[in-house]
């Protein structure tokens, strides 16, 4: 009969308490939970979480119970909540953590209650303290700095310190309640949770060891990519200095010979104008041969001073050759084409992603953005492609100044051929190949929609970016409309304005 007791009385806690965490996940990411199919959806997966951890916790370990309600319900609120699973894996430790917290203050509180009226109702009990509860987890969430949710934490969370210390004092957290509660039980119970406490810590260990060894070597990519972007600024420097000498002999020659352009036209109209009395200085003849002798003395004195639009070099033949042959299609289509690489590309080519599979990136998403700008008839017609670590992380980020991408085209794109644009043609098979390039490297999609405001702005962005998440994300002026057509598919859509 105790034990019936013990297992109801431990399933309406672990239940109201997820509850509690569910509560706490929304606050912490600033999630406005008002969706009723996910209210239901998430009260069934509790329910079922809940039954299967009672059983874990009463014929199994009771430590067990707790690494999988975390575990797994991390997963389902990830998936239910649209976030991704590490995030919201993290993010459920902590909420646990928080209602761990609020769990022993509320009994602490309570206690002497019980002392003077001496109540000895177990159910009763269970009732005060998780209403206890619910008011200091409702008073710490109003607390001014964490109204907003956990802005500074889910920033940090991706620097590998901060998700370090922020687990570990998590979970340290929830295992010291564990054994609270186990303090009461035979020795030998608690030496299976000390047991697997030990289990659990050491796991966190190997794991902290492996991530302190990437971040080392992340360090010294840094520290090396630093030293070569210094070197770079300096010789742009010099570049930039030349460029400026040249474009100041540019306009020298073009205001001398202006003067002389203007003769030369009058001496044209006064020779259309005089058919009669013409002089053999001025016959068709001599203005022919005066013509070409100004125009060669005038490409002479440009070359002289002229240099070709150079691309910054990364020293993969194939991937150059792509960028100059991009821009060449680019000046074909009058378009300026602006290159720019951060740090070294050879291990994102070594590493990360096939040296022929980045260059059909770069082809496919490159000819795109000539086929946007080619639609609109802004002035501004630029594309800025950026190769390189970006906080960390190696991605490819092509800026162009053509039209917005059609929402049902944003829908389809990796799941059948579509053409990015309406009424371009081509066989839509560009976007294919980069999801399947997508998923094999791990990368990210992330599409960026700015609102022009005038002719000197970029209007849109596509970031490959290789972060090991695999995801699909747009940012866009219009995310309300394109939230309506996303219902289908898992795609991160945020509101983003030109600020």
């Amino acid at each position: 009969m105790k034990l019936q007791t013990d297992i109801i009385i431990y399933f309406i806690k672990s239940f109201v308490i997820n509850i509690y965490v569910y509560y706490s996940f929304n606050r912490i990411s600033n999630i406005k939970d008002n969706n009723m199919k996910i209210r239901i959806a998430n009260l069934l997966f509790t329910i079922i979480l809940t039954i299967l951890c009672t059983y874990i916790e009463f014929y199994i370990n009771s430590f067990l119970s707790i690494i999988i309600m975390c575990l797994l319900y991390g997963s389902i609120l990830g998936i239910i909540t649209i976030k991704p699973i590490g995030y919201s894996v993290v993010t459920t430790i902590v909420s646990y953590a928080i209602c761990e917290i609020c769990l022993v203050s509320s009994v602490i509180i309570t206690f002497p209650l019980y002392k003077l009226i001496g109540i000895n109702n177990n159910y009763l009990n269970l009732f005060i303290i998780l209403v206890v509860l619910l008011q200091l987890l409702y008073a710490f969430f109003k607390i001014k700095r964490f109204k907003n949710g956990f802005d500074f934490l889910s920033k940090k969370l991706s620097n590998d310190f901060a998700d370090i210390i922020v687990i570990n004092i998590s979970i340290a957290v929830i295992l010291i309640a564990c054994l609270l509660g186990t303090i009461f039980e035979g020795i030998e119970e608690i030496r299976r949770n000390l047991l697997v406490t030990f289990i659990i810590l050491g796991i966190i260990m190997i794991t902290i060891i492996q991530k302190v060894l990437t971040m080392y070597y992340k360090q010294k990519l840094l520290e090396k990519t630093l030293q070569e972007t210094q070197k770079e600024l300096i010789q742009k420097e010099k570049e930039l200095k030349n460029l400026n000498r040249e474009r100041f002999n540019v306009s020298k020659i073009t205001h001398e010979f202006y003067n002389r352009q203007k003769a030369m036209e009058l001496l044209v109209k006064q020779n259309i104008n005089t058919n009669n009395n013409i002089t053999e200085e001025l016959t068709n003849k001599n203005i022919l041969k005066i013509i070409k002798s100004l125009t060669e003395e005038y490409t002479e004195e440009f070359n002289t001073i002229k240099s070709l639009s150079e691309l910054e070099i990364i020293g993969i033949c194939e991937i150059d050759n792509m960028f100059k042959y991009m821009q060449n299609e680019c000046g074909k289509n009058n378009i300026e084409f602006k290159l720019k690489i951060i740090g070294n590309i050879h291990p994102l080519i070594n590493n990360i992603i096939p040296k022929n599979k980045l260059e059909i990136l770069i082809g496919d998403h490159l000819r795109d953005a000539i086929n946007s700008i080619n639609l609109t008839g802004t002035k501004k017609r630029e594309i800025l492609t950026i190769l390189g670590i970006k906080n960390n992380i190696y991605e490819l980020c092509i800026y162009d100044t053509g039209i917005d991408f059609e929402i049902d085209t944003l829908m389809k794109l990796g799941i059948e051929p579509v053409t990015t644009y309406a009424n371009r043609g081509g066989s839509g098979i560009g976007f294919i190949t980069t999801f399947e390039t997508l998923k094999q490297t791990k990368a990210s999609l992330i599409i960026t929609e700015l609102l022009p405001q005038t002719e000197n702005y970029y209007t849109k962005s596509v970031t490959i970016r290789f972060d090991g998440r695999n995801e699909y994300k747009i940012f866009s002026y219009r995310a309300e409309q394109i939230s309506k057509y996303s219902s289908y598919r898992k795609i991160l859509i945020e509101k983003i304005s030109r600020e």
